[in-house]
């Protein structure tokens, strides 16, 4: 068989092992994932907005090398919601990791934010939809969708931060939330202030989130394919020179 071909193969079979791991959903906090929330929360409102919630690394907990996040997603408040479809501009939304403990977040915006803070949507003009109306009912509109340049994240180095800011308002409608102290999300937020201060009222609100992810493989299995691409090439290698 010749190198290529091999290494072809080697490389095919190395492919089939991240597709393997397959995506995995998560919601949270726990009073999301056991029906409606108990609040809602506006992070892009009519007004002029920033909203920063922090989710606890244990949620994580079982992915040790981190995930690699697709998506975030909410639902709309079944008691104060309605479904909607609109474009939103100069919104920017932000993830990444922090020091802050849920709870312990500051009041000063640009104290939560990690050194590995990476804009994940804006703040060109982007589509926002959830048209199943509202609670548990209506299901999941993605806020962010980055399939195609996920986001890195590691539960080892800290808490996640999600940083909503949006300076002209966009969407009208509330977002479901859970107002449960203790659990594992808390935020801090300004709303109908301009322009946006640089601190917020802390909360221990949480809207409800889904995040789609992909864990990041162990390192063994990605190792062994390596290994094999490698002896493939050698073997090929050996066996063209025997036979010149």
């Amino acid at each position: 068989m010749k190198p290529n071909c091999i290494l072809l193969i080697a490389c095919a079979a190395l492919l089939s092992v991240f597709e393997a791991r397959g995506a995995v959903d998560i919601i949270v906090p726990q009073g999301a994932l056991e029906g409606d929330g108990n609040s809602n929360v506006s992070p892009l409102n009519s007004g002029q907005t920033r909203f920063q919630q922090v989710y606890d690394a244990s949620i994580f907990a079982g992915y040790p090398l981190g995930v690699l996040i697709d998506s975030v997603e909410y639902r709309v408040d079944s008691l104060s919601g309605h479904g909607f479809e609109t474009t939103v501009f100069n919104v920017q939304i932000h993830l990444s990791t922090t020091s802050r403990t849920v709870d312990g977040l500051s009041p000063i915006f640009v104290e939560n934010v990690g050194s590995d803070d990476r804009l994940v949507a804006g703040p060109a003009p982007f589509m926002l939809s959830n048209l199943g109306g509202g609670g548990v009912q209506g299901g999941w509109g993605a806020l962010v969708d980055i399939r195609t340049h996920p986001f890195y994240y590691n539960p080892a180095a800290g808490n996640l931060l999600l940083d909503i800011i949006a300076p002209n308002g966009a969407v009208t409608t509330a977002f479901d939330a859970v107002d449960r102290p203790g659990d594992s999300v808390s935020s801090v937020a300004s709303y109908f202030v301009n322009p946006i201060p640089s601190s917020g009222q802390l909360s221990t609100v949480g809207m409800s989130t889904l995040f789609a992810f992909e864990p990041v493989p162990e390192p063994s299995a990605v190792s062994i394919f390596v290994l094999g691409i490698v002896a493939a090439g050698v073997a090929a290698r050996r066996r063209i020179r025997r036979s010149n």
